[in-house]
């Protein structure tokens, strides 16, 4: 019986770990991808800037495009951070679950 129960908590555990370790997988990609977005949004800001310095004439054109990009890097540095903070929480979890399984 105590072999048996043993076996039910290890397959809980197992099971446990499978989630968890597929929520950090996909958090990971999420915070890779939102890191990707930010570098683009860093990229296409910095060169509306310097296009911005060159041309008076469309300075307000430049201007709001700007200001779109400076939203979307910040609403990217966001979502990374969200995602950071998921895969740490995530791996706490994942950690707890293995300390938990070492009692047994």
């Amino acid at each position: 019986a105590a072999a048996a129960d043993w076996d039910s908590q290890a397959s809980v555990f197992a099971s446990r770990e499978a989630h968890l370790t597929g929520l950090l997988e996909a958090a990971e990609r999420r915070r890779i991808a939102a890191e990707a977005d930010a570098a683009e949004c860093r990229s296409a800001l910095e060169g509306a800037t310097e296009e911005r310095t060159r041309s008076v004439v469309s300075a307000q054109l430049l201007a709001m495009s700007e200001a779109g990009l400076r939203s979307s890097l910040a609403a990217a540095e966001a979502s990374w951070s969200a995602a950071a903070a998921e895969v740490e929480s995530l791996g706490a979890s994942l950690r707890q679950e293995a300390a938990r399984a070492a009692e047994l």
